[in-house]
């Protein structure tokens, strides 16, 4: 089994998309490994009228105490991947301009890329007249291209389900549509990075659509922010 340590940069840093996934994997090789087993066999155990081999009570202590380290373990992460939007927001971002907010997403636009992609591959940045979608490498462990965009540019946001040729969307987008040059037409899909299943992030892209609306209110002007499916 890989070593979460290898997601590490060579300045020893995580890479993003480990940084990401790391959570996830270790709660599901633990609810797997040992809280799913043992509970099962426990109620086997009282169904059949057998001592119990193992102490209910302990169970749900031991399943407490790993809850407990999984937060903590998520704050780190969070605050790694704060480092990481930090860093990037220093070289991409010019001294005139002031840094609003990043978000580590996924690109879900679904001509160019598989659409079971589940990595964190974009860095999207805001300052207070333009947005920055960087595409970030995790091979190189590095952002290896980017766009500024001004905030004026941006036509509207759109939130819905993926767009997807079969079967029910998992997972909610966020349509950026913008204009270059005069001209309409272009847009990024992108999708939050969740560590529930269950969730499917619209909260999330919700709440950036929000301050993305607000930070261009502020220069005097509309942002149309609708929910809809979205379309391929």
């Amino acid at each position: 089994m890989p070593n979460m340590n290898q997601n590490k940069f060579r300045t020893g840093e995580r890479r993003l998309a480990g940084v990401m996934k790391d959570g996830v994997n270790s709660a599901n090789r633990y609810y797997l490994n040992r809280f799913r087993d043992a509970y099962r066999q426990a109620v086997i155990d009282l169904m059949m009228g057998l001592p119990v081999t193992e102490d209910l009570y302990s169970i749900f202590s031991k399943e407490k105490e790993h809850e407990e380290k999984e937060q903590e373990s998520q704050r780190g992460a969070q605050e790694q991947v704060s480092l990481l939007l930090q860093t990037y927001m220093q070289l991409l971002l010019p001294d005139d301009e002031k840094f609003h907010g990043g978000w580590a997403l996924i690109n879900c636009d679904m001509s160019i890329i598989d659409a079971t992609n589940k990595d964190v591959d974009v860095l999207l940045l805001l300052s207070n007249n333009a947005y920055y979608i960087a595409y970030y490498d995790e091979e190189a462990d590095k952002v290896n291209q980017y766009q500024r965009l001004h905030l004026e540019g941006m036509e509207k946001i759109e939130i819905g389900p993926e767009p997807t040729l079969f079967g029910k969307p998992k997972y909610c987008c966020m349509r950026l549509h913008y204009r270059s040059e005069e001209t309409a037409g272009y847009f990024h899909t992108l999708r939050a990075a969740t560590r529930n299943p269950e969730d499917d992030g619209k909260d999330t892209l919700q709440c950036i659509a929000e301050m993305l609306r607000i930070t261009k209110e502020a220069l005097g002007l509309d942002l149309l922010v609708v929910e809809k499916r979205l379309e391929r």
